[in-house]
Parts: structure tokens; C-alpha cells; sequence
């Protein structure tokens, strides 16, 4: 678990909301983490973890968390 400190305030982050954050580290293509989380989560239907990944950096990027 971790805290993102945010201008609005701050984030709690664990599981694969945390694991998407640590992996936005200019080394990772969004391919990358997505294939991450594919093999973590295999029962998961791919497509809803892309969808799921892209909502939830958009949503940081919109709270000025992330930038991309």
C-alpha cells in the first residue's frame, strides 16, 4: 500500500492500482503494463484490463497525478 500525495489531496493505492503507478516510470510502454497485469490477473479478460488501465491513468492525469 501507498500514498500519492496529489494537489487536491491524496490517493491510497494497492493491488493493481499501485502496480500500474510503480510501472509509470518512463521505462514502460502502456503495452507493457497492461501485459503485466494480463499475466498477474489470467483470468481477467484482456480487453477490460487495457480499458480499466487506460481509465484509471486518465482519471490521475485529470487529478494532475500523472502526465503523459
Amino acid at each position: 500500500e501507498a500514498t500519492l500525495l496529489m494537489p487536491e489531496g491524496a490517493l491510497k493505492l494497492k493491488g493493481p492500482g499501485l502496480q500500474i503507478l510503480r510501472s509509470c516510470d518512463g521505462n514502460h510502454t502502456f503495452q507493457q503494463i497492461v501485459d503485466a497485469l494480463y499475466k498477474q490477473y489470467q483470468r481477467a479478460n484482456l480487453q477490460k484490463i487495457e480499458e480499466d488501465t487506460a481509465t484509471f491513468l486518465e482519471q490521475l492525469h485529470e487529478r494532475r497525478a500523472v502526465d503523459f
